[in-house]
C-alpha cells in the first residue's frame, strides 16, 4: 500500500512548534518604603504573546521568607486575581520545577504561583497582593512567568538576569522596611 500526501504551500510553510511568550507587562510596588507594622501592595499584570500555552503561571517569591510557617503569619495576601485556577503556595521543604521542568529541587523559601490552563493568545491576567514584612531591612520579591511546553527561551519571562536556587530567571523588587 502506498499513501501520497499532497500539502499546500501555507501548510508546509507554517511552524509546528508550539511558542508561548509570557511577559509581565507592568509590575506596581507601592509604597516604596515602609515603617514595621505596615504594609505595601504588588500589583501585576501579565500577558501571552505568543501560542496559547497549555500552562502559564506568575510567581511571586519570597527569599526572605525562610521558616515553613513564615509565610502564616499574615505577611501575603491575596486581594485580587483573575487567573483562571486557585494560586498554589508552595512552602519550605517542599519538591518542585527546577531548570524549567527538568529537574526538581525542594523549595528553601515560600512562593505564590498564580495561574491558568489553558492561557490563551494575547490574553492578559492580573494580581494583587498585599505584603506585611515581619522584620527591618530590605523585603525582596521574586517575579517570574513560564509557559508550558516550554519549547524555547522565549517562553519563560525574564530571559535574562539574576536566577533562584530553581535555576531560572527572576526579576527581583524591594522594598525598604523601616524601624517606626
Amino acid at each position: 500500500m502506498l499513501a501520497l500526501f499532497v500539502l499546500p504551500q501555507y501548510y508546509i510553510s507554517q511552524s509546528l512548534l508550539v511558542e508561548s511568550r509570557p511577559v509581565i507587562t507592568n509590575v506596581s510596588i507601592y509604597p516604596s518604603e515602609i515603617i514595621l507594622g505596615n504594609s505595601y501592595n504588588i500589583r501585576i499584570t501579565a500577558t501571552n504573546n505568543g501560542s496559547t500555552a497549555d500552562y502559564q503561571n506568575v510567581e511571586l517569591a519570597f527569599p526572605n521568607l525562610t521558616s515553613i510557617n513564615t509565610i502564616h503569619k499574615n505577611v501575603v495576601s491575596i486581594k485580587q486575581s483573575d487567573f483562571t485556577r486557585q494560586p498554589i503556595l508552595t512552602k519550605v521543604g517542599m519538591e518542585i520545577a527546577s531548570n524549567y521542568g527538568k529537574n526538581t529541587v525542594s523549595a528553601i523559601y515560600p512562593s505564590f504561583e498564580f495561574f491558568s490552563t489553558p492561557w490563551h493568545s494575547n490574553d492578559t491576567h492580573h494580581l494583587d497582593t498585599e505584603i506585611k514584612p515581619d522584620k527591618i531591612g530590605r523585603f525582596v520579591v521574586f517575579i517570574k512567568s513560564v509557559a508550558l511546553p516550554h519549547t524555547t527561551q522565549l517562553s519563560h519571562y525574564p530571559q535574562q538576569g539574576p536566577k533562584d536556587y530553581q535555576g531560572e530567571f527572576v526579576a527581583v523588587y524591594e522594598v525598604d522596611v523601616k524601624k517606626v
